[in-house]
């Protein structure tokens, strides 16, 4: 396969501001179609990302059966990716759905063995894998620099950034606050930097004072705080089979200073690595204590220009599964440890629910 022809499902703001515009740097790639409820969203895509043979679908059976279409990209409110995902792939389609994968691990499952049954590739949008900073962290422990690693914060907190606008706020769309939002990005890097998909027991916490008291110091505004009944903060503990633990906190909102999102560091018995104000490689050397600052960017920090060829975070996400499609190898998708996070997420949100620890 030469080139890749791609439909988007679900033209917001994810596909018009990260899918779209890292598909378009790829000379591989025709984007075909576009899909979304809101006909104003594909139109706008449209006329933004397509050429002369692209075109604004009427429905989705329209994308699903267009035998040019090779690949589809799933960026739908969460509720729905499960549901589009596996029609999308009993059409002989590949598929890159962004996170989190499912609102259940049974729905993940369900659309593992829809991939499987396809000879498929199924990935699912966890860009920060792909910055600098995680590659050479994810790198080095591959090599064993870190040694046996045993202990994982995994660390992305808004002081007051609940977001009031589309699905966010609606828990049968959204499936939960920032534990699903934002933690998903988080245990996905947890698990892939450490390599270990084998969780034994978690326990959750879960909280929404902020949320029904309302602020007026909101980055984004007001939100009907009267109706709110999803988390504004989530924090967990996650025991590995191997012993390696794990600990989350992620919050929309919280009075602290601490305010970092898609921060995880790793303790291993030679080193460590902290994400702090950029990374820091943590370890002894000739009989000292020393701290390393390698010569890495985060993706905040690197520009992304109008018409800027960067390769960023999403331009090598993008490249990943191109590849992957081309190559037609359904081995090279990230979806199998997708699922553990979704598994992980879900037993996080009944820990919470129920005031005890859940076995996994």
């Amino acid at each position: 396969m030469d080139r890749v022809h791609v439909a988007i499902i679900g033209c917001g703001s994810i596909a018009q501001r990260k899918i779209l515009p890292a598909l378009l740097r790829r000379e591989d790639v025709d984007v075909c179609a576009f899909y979304d409820n809101n006909p104003r969203n594909s139109q706008s895509a449209c006329a933004q990302f397509g050429n002369a043979r692209s075109y604004v679908a009427d429905t989705l059976t329209q994308v699903l059966n267009d035998s040019r279409i090779d690949a589809v990209y799933v960026c739908t409110p969460n509720s729905t990716h499960s549901e589009l995902t596996i029609a999308a792939l009993n059409h002989n389609k590949h598929v890159m759905c962004e996170k989190p994968m499912a609102l259940s691990y049974g729905e993940a499952v369900n659309m593992l063995n829809a991939a499987e049954k396809a000879g498929k590739v199924l990935s699912i949008g966890f860009q920060n894998r792909f910055r600098d900073d995680y590659m050479m962290v994810k790198s080095l422990g591959d090599e064993g620099f870190f040694g046996d690693m045993y202990y994982v914060k995994a660390y992305t907190v808004r002081r007051m950034g609940i977001p009031n606008w589309g699905a966010f706020l609606n828990k049968d769309i959204q499936g939960g606050g920032p534990l699903i939002d934002l933690g998903s990005h988080v245990l996905d890097l947890a698990l892939w930097l450490t390599n270990n998909y084998k969780p034994a027991y978690v326990v959750g916490a879960a909280y929404n004072h902020i949320g029904r008291l309302g602020s007026d110091c909101n980055r984004w505004g007001p939100w009907p705080n009267e109706e709110y009944d999803i988390e504004d903060s989530a924090f967990g503990f996650v025991r590995m089979e191997n012993g390696m633990t794990i600990s989350i906190e992620t919050a929309w909102a919280m009075h602290t200073t601490d305010e970092r999102t898609a921060c995880v560091s790793l303790y291993g018995s030679k080193a460590g690595a902290e994400m702090r104000n950029g990374l820091t490689i943590v370890r002894e050397m000739n009989g000292s204590l020393v701290e390393i600052k390698p010569s890495v960017a985060a993706e905040s920090s690197q520009a992304l220009a109008p018409g800027n060829n960067v390769n960023s975070a999403n331009d090598r996400e993008a490249a990943s599964f191109i590849e992957a499609v081309k190559a037609q190898d359904p081995s090279l998708g990230n979806a199998r440890q997708a699922a553990v996070v979704t598994k992980i997420t879900e037993a996080l949100y009944h820990s919470a629910q129920i005031g005890r620890p859940v076995d996994l």
